[in-house]
């Protein structure tokens, strides 16, 4: 006769389970769930930069002194910047204000969606999931985003034989812009959870200068999201440059000079009707109609 040493067995295996697991587990899920949200949000904000330097040049022309009236739809890396974090990672009920911030004052608890706001175990404060890249600096300076962007030539050599060709045009005095790849970067640090972090070091301060108000086994990690965007890219400076783009590419234009207008001009005030409508007022070679850049685009100064 057996007897059987095992009772018990799978009600200990059962506890050491749900005590060193299941229950730590449940415990980290909602934080990875906020990670999986930051992360969607992040791709946003590059999404959105990139889409930015598409319609707005960080610089003008080198022909902008001659483009007429001084308007050019230029907005700078750095003021789009600043719009990240309202517009991608700002409280939904907060209004967009569209006039650029004066800073990048951004607090990432009071300001941000309460979704990336966690709370550590057996604490009932909550903690935003981000964490300052200068947390030395004073509160209202602290930078949460790190934004960049750029553009240059499409890569490859369909590309480049593409560009050969539009050259060619430009003999004709067009301006084409070949920089049209644009890129958009975006990122965010993530603050770390106190069940992933080192347990002999909680309770630890840290020893590390420009740190003392964490734990020894606090550690931080950089979230980095990007896209690249192949997009026309047009931009114009101002109506003289917009009609001169355009004029390269209209061979009836040729025909609009000053020699032939006045002979024209003499034919039509000659009186005979099939010659009236010859006139440069009433057949324009190689017309262009100006649209105006809307106010909205136009550069400060």
């Amino acid at each position: 006769m057996f007897i059987s040493r095992n009772k018990g067995q799978s009600l200990v295996e059962l506890s050491v389970l749900l005590a060193f697991v299941i229950a730590p587990l449940m415990l980290v899920l909602p934080y990875f769930s906020k990670l999986i949200e930051a992360r969607h949000y992040n791709d946003m904000a590059a999404r959105y930069v990139a889409f930015e330097k598409t319609v707005w040049l960080e610089k003008g022309p080198e022909n902008y002194a001659n483009s007429g009236y001084g308007r050019l739809a230029v907005k700078q890396t750095t003021d789009i910047s600043k719009e990240v974090p309202d517009r991608v990672f700002g409280k939904i009920e907060k209004a967009i204000n569209s006039s650029l911030p004066s800073s990048l004052v951004w607090n990432a608890k009071e300001h941000g969606y309460a979704t990336f706001q966690f709370n550590q175990s057996k604490r009932n404060d909550a903690q935003s999931l981000f964490a300052a890249f200068n947390p030395n600096a004073e509160q209202s300076k602290q930078q949460f985003f790190k934004v960049e962007s750029g553009n240059g030539k499409a890569p490859g050599k369909i590309s480049s034989i593409t560009n050969g060709s539009l050259n060619l045009l430009e003999l004709g005095g067009t301006d084409f812009n070949d920089k049209s790849f644009f890129t958009g970067s975006s990122s965010i640090q993530i603050a770390s959870h106190l069940l992933l972090e080192d347990e002999r070091f909680r309770n630890q301060p840290s020893n590390v200068s420009g740190r003392e108000t964490k734990r020894r086994s606090e550690f931080e990690f950089v979230m980095n999201s990007s896209l690249s965007l192949l997009a026309d890219g047009w931009n114009v400076g101002g109506p003289k440059h917009n009609y001169n783009q355009v004029r390269g590419l209209v061979p009836s234009s040729f025909l609009d000079g000053d020699i032939l207008n006045k002979a024209r001009n003499l034919l039509s005030k000659s009186g005979v009707p099939i010659v009236k409508k010859l006139g440069p007022s009433d057949l324009k070679f190689g017309h262009i109609a100006i649209e105006e850049l809307p106010k909205e685009r136009y550069r400060n100064e």
